[in-house]
């Protein structure tokens, strides 16, 4: 964590006070690192449960509130528009038949899901996050890492029109591409609830 540093002494004689000056240097010695910390904010530093009890770690980082403001201006678009729920790829009408859920899969959700994640990947690949951010920024890259290969193995498998290999592909895949949505969408929320906060001394 970082620290707002600075070490100040005030040597006091036996029977006398500090000085006038003494004293207004020390109240400037004081309200300096809250006047520097109070520019930054925290992010991230704790996990969340994700689906089916998997956990989300959002990486911790003390930057400047401004830095973190900018770059969630950049990073909100692409997640909010490639990010997709499993909506996209499983169709809302599933149903229980037989003990069994039946899920319909639309190769053509899977296939834009895909293209769009692929997008997404390369534009975060582009953004430079501020110093402090790179973990948080690597986190959320490596969500959208995550989530091609399930995506691509989804559509490899409609390819290969085997029933039982689709199903169990399907039946793996899922599960990737509904944690690394979560963890993009974590890390989205995160760096909104950071920059409405007020800023915070940094001890």
């Amino acid at each position: 964590m970082l620290l707002s540093a600075g070490i100040f002494g005030l040597l006091i004689l036996a029977g006398c006070g500090p000085s006038e000056e003494a004293k207004e240097n020390l109240k400037k010695a004081e309200d300096q690192p809250k006047e520097a910390a109070g520019k930054e904010i925290i992010v991230g530093g704790f996990e969340v449960e994700g689906p089916q009890g998997r956990e989300i770690e959002v990486p911790e980082a003390t930057v400047e509130r401004e830095a973190v403001e900018e770059y969630l201006k950049e990073v909100r678009p692409v997640v909010e528009d490639t990010a997709q729920n499993l909506s996209r790829v499983v169709s809302p009408n599933a149903r229980l038949e037989n003990q069994t859920l039946i899920l319909t899969i639309e190769v053509e959700s899977v296939e834009q899901a895909r293209q769009e994640a692929q997008e997404g990947l390369e534009q975060l690949r582009q953004i430079e996050p501020p110093e402090g951010l790179g973990s948080v920024h690597e986190r959320l890259v490596n969500a959208y890492e995550d989530a091609l290969p399930a995506y691509e193995g989804i559509i490899e498998a409609f390819d290969g029109e085997d029933v039982g290999a689709l199903t169990e592909t399907v039946q793996e895949s899922l599960p990737e591409i509904e944690q690394a949505i979560a963890e993009s969408r974590a890390i989205l929320q995160e760096l909104q609830r950071a920059t409405s906060q007020e800023a915070q001394r940094v001890e």
